[in-house]
C-alpha cells in the first residue's frame, strides 16, 4: 500500500487511521495513553456497532468481492431471460465446475495432511 494515514487533532485528543490497518482507529486522549479501537469489538458505541456489517476477522472488501460476483451472475441471467448477450466482462464469475474442483483441492489437502504431507493428485 501507499501509507495513507488520516489524522485529526482537537482540544481533547487525536484520532489516527492507517490504510495498512483499516480495522483499527487509534484514539489518543489528551494526557493519556493511546487506545486502539477495533472494528466490531465489544464496548464500541451503538452507532459503531450498527455501522459494522462484517464479522471481526473479515475485511470489508470481502463483501464487495461477492457483490461483483452477484452483479455479473445477475447480468448473465437477465441477458438470458431477455434473449440478449451479456457484457463479456460479466462472464468471469466462478462456475459450478470450478466450485467442485475447489472442493476436490481441499479434500486432497486434508488427505495430504493425514499422510504426512504426501503429494496428492487432483
Amino acid at each position: 500500500t501507499h501509507g495513507l494515514t488520516l489524522q485529526v487533532f482537537g482540544e481533547i485528543g487525536g484520532l489516527s487511521w492507517q490504510q495498512e490497518h483499516p480495522n483499527q482507529l487509534r484514539w489518543t486522549p489528551l494526557n493519556a495513553p493511546t487506545q486502539i479501537l477495533e472494528r466490531g469489538a465489544v464496548g464500541l458505541s451503538e452507532a459503531a456497532a450498527r455501522a459494522n456489517r462484517i464479522t471481526v476477522g473479515h475485511p470489508e472488501g470481502m463483501v464487495l468481492a461477492f457483490a461483483n460476483v452477484y452483479r455479473d451472475l445477475s447480468e448473465v441471467i437477465a441477458a438470458q431471460n431477455s434473449g440478449t448477450s451479456p457484457d463479456p466482462l460479466a462472464l468471469t464469475y466462478p462456475t459450478a465446475e470450478e466450485g467442485c474442483h475447489s472442493i476436490e483441492v481441499v479434500e486432497a489437502m486434508v488427505k495430504s495432511a493425514k499422510n504426512d504431507g504426501e503429494w496428492m493428485a487432483v
